[in-house]
């Protein structure tokens, strides 16, 4: 039977994995700056959203970008389309204005960085069913999806990580009988 105690139990770890990503980027978050990934290079997720924006902002869903590289076809670029993330991010930024999408792709980004820790706490949990093991390994991970958030630049990159221990878990359920 599931009692209250149980809950503060899982809630304490949960809110300890969204409150790093907000200490982590308090900057974004504060206003003081705009997170854009990896400083060492352009950031490509960023600028193709900006085009997909700009587009659904104006009711089209123009696959041809000429803004680079003398065009190319940007649904087929891997993790950009089709995309729910871009969708999500887009619809957010046209809501509080476009100028402001950087900002939201950011709040996004660490959204789903707290997110990454929370599934990995949940799977971890399940297998050890011991709270410091799974704060530890999850916290592992979390900062480990850090670095590929960092390196990929790209949400969708990350919200495999999110959806992986999930699926592990139900994996993990899985039973002959069903």
């Amino acid at each position: 039977m599931f009692q209250i105690k149980d809950s503060v139990k899982i809630s304490i770890p949960i809110f300890l994995f969204f409150i790093f990503p907000i200490l982590l980027f308090h900057q974004h978050v504060f206003g003081d700056a705009t997170w854009i990934g990896n400083p060492d290079r352009l950031n490509n997720f960023l600028k193709t959203l900006k085009y997909y924006v700009e587009n659904q902002a104006q009711g089209q869903g123009e696959a041809w970008n000429d803004y680079e590289l003398m065009g190319y076809d940007s649904h087929g670029l891997p993790f950009m389309f089709p995309n729910i993330l871009t969708w999500i991010t887009g619809y957010i930024s046209q809501l509080i204005g476009i100028k402001f999408l950087y900002i939201t792709a950011g709040y996004v980004s660490i959204f789903l960085l707290g997110l990454s820790g929370i599934t990995a706490y949940l799977f971890i949990k399940t297998l050890t069913h011991d709270s410091v093991t799974s704060f530890i390994g999850a916290s592992c991970y979390q900062l480990s999806t850090l670095t590929i958030l960092n390196m990929s630049q790209n949400d969708s990159a990350l919200s495999v990580l999110i959806i992986m221990p999930l699926l592990i878990m139900a994996i993990q359920r899985l039973t002959p009988k069903n």
